[in-house]
């Protein structure tokens, strides 16, 4: 009787003993496996200021918009930011040029996903985003705008990381002493023979108005893009600023294809001010796209001379802090991220709760539809001039 009683009493201890050491471990398991990524963040930190250099190549609207995040960056973790850029044609020709001469001075890129897309990623200079993926925040896709990651390159998915989407406007530029914005209620309306001589238009190549091609062809039609250009004969220009001078003297009361939606944004600061000019922000009958634009997508480059510098800006920036961050100083930039506040966001780029937008850069044809549009606008502007 005593033996059995030892005997069980001993088995009872050690069954003790291993089901609180399974429940050490597993009470034990998350904090390890959070100190694990905390010391990765930490040591990431140590690394990119032993680094000490981020270079960054900004197109112009995120060269307007996004200095203040670049530099907050700088300041909170201590790594200088260098910061260049300009046109993205100008931009991607710089790239690939001193890539050819074994030249790596870049680390991450925010041009047009045009740019990106037909001249970058074939040329084969981008790196991967997802394995640089370190914040458990940053990793989760519950957090963003239909529960998943954006990207600016929907055949792949891993090149082109979109961050913000503001809600998108016409693409049409007007001036209020000429045209009735009453008046344009469908994209087909800018055509009205009413019009002619006082029609603009960017360029429509492909750093200037390209991605307001590719949404032409893809919501209007193809054959409204043969209109614009050879009916409706717009007086072209590759330079925003002379077409907004002519807006404001009236020379012209309606414009296309000025650019991005920092060029766009500009016209509500001078209507601001007194200018007779308008952004169409109305939604036409065939729909409006929701574009991050150059100010709300980015590219790392493969070989980049900072890597650690890079990762680091990433997790932070893609955080709910480097994101909120974003929103406060870029009031234009409405984040993807759906977990912070939105209250910063100036209303007329705010997307609004419940409503599905249509964001064709994230389209699988979008790809394909942005290098045949842009392939057809050079055919038709050159058979023009003949």
């Amino acid at each position: 009787m005593t033996t059995k009683s030892r005997g069980h009493s001993g088995f009872v201890r050690v069954l003790s003993l291993v089901v609180g050491g399974l429940m050490l471990c597993a009470t034990t398991a998350p904090a390890l496996a959070q100190s694990s990524w905390e010391a990765e963040w930490q040591e990431l930190q140590a690394k990119a200021k032993k680094e000490g250099k981020l270079s960054v190549a900004l197109g112009g609207s995120s060269s307007r918009d996004l200095r203040p995040v670049y530099q907050e960056f700088e300041k909170k973790f201590g790594v200088r930011v260098a910061l260049g850029g300009g046109q993205g044609s100008l931009v991607t020709s710089r790239l690939l040029s001193e890539r050819a001469s074994g030249v790596y001075a870049l680390d991450l890129i925010q041009i047009g996903i045009g740019s990106v897309n037909e001249v970058l990623l074939p040329n084969d200079v981008l790196a991967p985003i997802p394995p640089q993926f370190l914040l458990p925040e940053v990793k989760d896709e519950s957090g963003w705008l239909d529960g998943h990651h954006w990207w600016g390159d929907p055949k792949t998915k891993q090149y082109v990381f979109c961050y913000a989407l503001p809600q998108g406007d016409t693409g049409i530029a007007i001036n209020t002493k000429l045209v009735n914005p009453d008046d344009l209620n469908t994209y087909w309306d800018v055509l009205d023979p009413k019009y002619d001589g006082l029609r603009t238009s960017g360029d429509m190549g492909l750093s200037v108005g390209a991605h307001t091609v590719a949404t032409m062809w893809m919501m209007v039609g193809k054959d409204w893009l043969r209109r614009w250009i050879t009916e409706a004969k717009p007086q072209l220009s590759s330079d925003t600023d002379v077409m907004l001078n002519w807006l404001i003297q009236g020379r012209y009361g309606i414009a296309m294809f000025m650019g991005g939606r920092g060029e766009m944004s500009q016209l509500d600061d001078l209507q601001k001010k007194g200018a007779p000019v308008m952004r169409m922000t109305k939604i036409m009958k065939e729909g409006a796209d929701a574009n991050p634009g150059s100010s709300g997508n980015f590219a790392l480059l493969k070989n980049a001379p900072n890597p650690n510098a890079a990762k680091l800006f990433i997790n932070w920036f893609l955080s709910k802090e480097g994101q909120l961050f974003m929103q406060t100083r870029f009031p234009a930039g409405d984040s993807l991220r759906v977990d912070i506040p939105k209250d910063m966001v100036d209303p007329a780029y705010r997307r609004e709760e419940g409503v599905k937008y249509r964001v064709l850069t994230t389209e699988l044809e979008y790809q394909d539809v942005l290098k045949e549009s842009t392939q057809y606008v050079e055919q038709l502007k050159r058979s023009m001039k003949k």
